[in-house]
């Protein structure tokens, strides 16, 4: 079934009162599929669109295929407000192309006057949910920039899969301690590949928003884009800023970081690193890749701290967890329990060894903080 008349560009008033786009409806379809190309709101002069997609309610008679949800660019935002989008689905969800729930910049229309980021509203709201599988395409976006960037939320009962895909709420705001919106990932199995970065981020003097993945079976993270970007999780107070990160906490069953990924939380400006919290009842693995709370040359701040509580953790390949200052602030104590085995082993192409630090780097100012390291007595640290 074709939602909004085919897989075309729709354009949505502000207000649906009294008008129903229902596409092509056959009531003998057998089929609950949503295939839409681009979806744009006029909302002028409100805080954006509201755009809701579903097919939890079934057609009669019912059908004997449970589709999907498919959707390429969806634009909802205005002057003053990025909107808000809702995806309701049974079965799968396919995003292949940008939704941007970032309010106007007015740059874009007047770069001689305003500075690139200036913005008048928040950034808008997203929520997912779906009773299978979700999937981000090569290239798709999910952007929420305002003056307080907004709370994405995804709860899948199956497997999340971003491939080359940025999921990335930023914080512009001049009104110190304001907060910013919040990044939380449910899902079974959460896989990041090809670049693929999921954060929340200060640019202006307000907070950046907590991250929160949790997954019941596994997370993987892995690989670079053509750019050399990672694939990681990022919580950042970018250069420039003054603010806070709320920090990142992850959940899971086990955890991998293959080939240069990362999960850091850092302080490119004034203010504080936000903890990362990390916890797996099976096993973490780091290759080549690492986890790192870090104070960046010319920033001033803290460090927030590492803690990892697992079953067993494995560093290979140069693999390193870090807290570390190369700036003005402390160095954030590492924490790690684990119920069986710590492994060090192996070294980066650099000559770089795997390992465990809380440094002040050359020229920096500030102390390292402790390393506490727990294993039971029958499978010592090795």
């Amino acid at each position: 079934m074709w939602i909004g008349g085919g897989p075309g560009d729709q354009v949505f008033p502000a207000d649906l009162t009294n008008q129903v786009f229902l596409g092509d409806l056959d009531p003998t379809t057998q089929s609950a599929d949503i295939v839409l190309g681009n979806i744009y709101t006029n909302a002028v002069g409100n805080t954006g669109g509201q755009v809701f997609l579903t097919n939890k309610y079934f057609p009669n008679p019912l059908p004997t295929v449970f589709g999907g949800i498919v959707v390429g660019n969806i634009t909802p935002g205005d002057l003053y407000g990025g909107g808000q989008v809702v995806i309701d689905a049974r079965s799968d969800v396919v995003l292949n192309g940008t939704v941007n729930l970032s309010s106007f910049d007015l740059s874009s229309s007047d770069p001689i006057t305003y500075p690139q980021n200036s913005y008048l509203g928040n950034g808008g709201d997203f929520v997912l949910l779906a009773q299978n599988d979700v999937q981000l395409s090569s290239g798709s976006q999910l952007l929420s920039y305002g003056l307080l960037g907004g709370n994405i939320r995804f709860n899948i009962d199956g497997t999340f899969l971003a491939d080359n895909a940025v999921i990335r709420s930023d914080t512009y705001t001049s009104v110190v301690g304001s907060q910013g919106g919040d990044l939380s990932i449910t899902a079974n199995q959460i896989q990041a590949v090809n670049g693929s970065s999921f954060s929340a981020n200060t640019l202006g003097k307000g907070n950046a928003g907590a991250i929160d993945i949790t997954a019941t079976e596994d997370i993987f993270l892995a690989g670079k884009d053509s750019l050399g970007f990672v694939s990681g999780i990022f919580s950042t107070v970018e250069s420039g800023a003054e603010g806070t990160s709320a920090g990142i906490t992850i959940d899971t069953g086990s955890l991998s970081l293959v080939d240069g990924a990362a999960i850091n939380a850092s302080i490119g400006g004034k203010g504080d690193a936000g903890a990362i919290d990390i916890t797996a009842t099976g096993d973490i693995s780091l290759t080549g890749s690492g986890i790192g709370s870090v104070v960046a040359p010319g920033a001033e701040g803290a460090s927030g701290g590492i803690t990892i509580d697992t079953g067993s953790l494995s560093l290979v390949d140069g693999a390193g967890i870090t807290a570390s200052t190369d700036g003005k602030g402390n160095a954030g104590a590492i924490s790690i329990t684990a119920t069986d085995f710590i492994t060090l082993q192996g070294q980066a192409t650099n000559g770089e060894g795997s390992q465990i630090l809380s440094q002040v780097e050359k020229d920096a100012v500030g102390n390292a903080s402790s390393i506490s390291i727990t294993t039971p007595p029958t499978h010592p640290f090795r």
